[in-house]
């Protein structure tokens, strides 16, 4: 991928936007042929003009990427490398005792990308750019400070950012195949939508009673646990790449208890059906990791959940 393959509007774009920074004097196609700039070593402020400028519009161009595509990479973590690129420019002017000159470029100057292939293959013309700007920079004669920071914001742009968009790019090309189906007959399956509906039962459930009856214990811990407990059976389903089913509890399909008394005589109820549930699916052939994981739950439930509410019930009567 090289600015040549840009599509012929970017690369209007992106061509005016070069021409009002450098002059039209430096051509991204051809690096090898990137121009001598006459400044002198004494004030080098042509040249450092020349790329905060251009730094600028890079900087302005990858933060209205994120602005119309999302917190996307490589443009949220170039976006602030660009942002460092300024102020190492901007403290060279302080140094002098100058004033760094303020960014030009207006929104309507900074293009807008309709697919994020497209402001990647930006990305890769405009560190293309940069790179070719700092050659020519960099065959004048210059103080040792600013040839440094040159040296270091070309490689910057060179070494990390421009592989890193042209790597967006070919993500891009490459179709993304979709997430494989679930057997939805199989007894796997079958068995993990069993364990997450009645986990999602009694997250529902518990949830409830704080609702109605305030933040009572034991109802807060478990409810914390149980959403681990339905984290776990999610990452069940990630790691075979199918959906997560959400939950069929409805809130009318949860009751109301109207003392802690009965609420805690549900949560000893709820837990000992969902011991006797993993006791079923764990009789069953299972995967090594969904036998770990409900072997895990189901502990949790008996030896935590269910003792905790059955005090709960005994120090409520």
């Amino acid at each position: 991928m090289n600015a040549r393959t840009v599509t012929p509007g970017i690369a209007l774009a992106l061509a005016l936007l070069a021409a009002a920074v450098i002059g039209g004097a430096c051509d991204a196609k051809d690096r090898a042929g990137s121009p001598v700039f006459e400044v002198s070593s004494e004030d080098p402020t042509e040249a450092l003009g020349l790329a905060i400028q251009d730094e600028y519009r890079v900087e302005r161009t990858y933060a209205r990427v994120l602005t119309e595509h999302g917190d996307i990479g490589p443009f949220d973590h170039v976006v602030l490398a660009e942002q460092k690129h300024i102020n190492a420019l901007t403290g060279l002017y302080t140094t002098r005792g100058l004033n760094a000159p303020s960014d030009p470029w207006q929104p309507e100057d900074i293009p807008s990308f309709a697919t994020l292939r497209l402001a990647c293959e930006a990305g890769v013309a405009l560190e293309e750019a940069n790179v070719a700007l700092y050659d020519g920079l960099l065959t004048g004669e210059l103080p040792a400070d600013v040839h440094t920071v040159f040296l270091n914001l070309q490689a910057a742009s060179r070494d990390h950012h421009l592989p890193a968009f042209a790597l967006c790019v070919a993500q891009q090309e490459v179709p993304e195949e979709p997430p494989e189906e679930p057997p939805e007959e199989s007894d796997l399956y079958v068995s993990l939508g069993l364990a997450i509906q009645d986990e999602y039962r009694t997250q529902g459930t518990y949830a409830k009673v704080l609702a109605e009856h305030g933040d009572v214990t034991p109802f807060s811990n478990i409810l914390v646990a149980e959403t681990a407990h339905v984290g776990s059976l999610s990452a069940l389903y990630a790691a075979r790449e199918w959906p997560v089913p959400g939950s069929d509890w409805q809130p009318e399909d949860i009751p109301s208890f109207a003392t802690l008394l009965l609420a805690c005589e549900a949560g000893v109820a709820l837990e000992e059906a969902n011991v006797a549930l993993y006791d079923g699916l764990l009789a069953g052939e299972l995967p090594a990791d969904v036998r770990t994981v409900f072997l895990n739950l189901q502990a949790a439930s008996r030896d935590h959940h269910q003792p905790a509410f059955a005090r709960c019930a005994g120090n409520s009567r």
